[in-house]
């Protein structure tokens, strides 16, 4: 299973991270750009999930600072908000979601770079979502 580093609010992504965890990965959550590349330095993650308009474009800081150390390290962007209009960073991104209520789009991404391939035999999936 994966190491997985989320960039987010709290409130918008606790579900998923509940669902991640309980598919046995190692899921972290951050609010603040400096925590979560404290935490990196530390531990290698599999994959770094970032909202990139968190705290008024950290989100893109992040982004730019992790792939410069590591240009391999998979990145996702996962937003809500217009995909082009403010940077060409997404560019440099591994893979860009847009936000989807239940984040189903993120989590089977996920499952299947990491975990099961088919996201419905995930058993926590169906407990958490049906």
């Amino acid at each position: 299973m994966a190491t997985i580093l989320f960039l987010d609010d709290p409130e918008a992504m606790e579900m998923c991270v509940r669902v991640l965890n309980a598919c046995g990965h190692a899921c972290h959550h951050f609010q603040h750009a400096d925590d979560m590349l404290d935490f990196s330095w530390e531990t290698q993650p599999d994959l770094v999930v970032l909202n990139p308009h968190i705290n008024g474009g950290e989100g893109l800081f992040v982004l730019e600072t992790l792939k410069a150390r590591d240009v391999g390290l998979p990145v996702v962007l996962y937003t809500d908000t217009s995909l082009f209009g403010d940077s060409c960073d997404y560019f440099i991104a591994d893979k860009t979601l847009v936000k989807q209520p239940g984040h189903a789009h993120l989590l089977a991404f996920i499952e299947a770079k990491f975990g099961h391939h088919d996201i419905s035999e995930t058993v926590p999936f169906h407990e958490f979502y049906f």
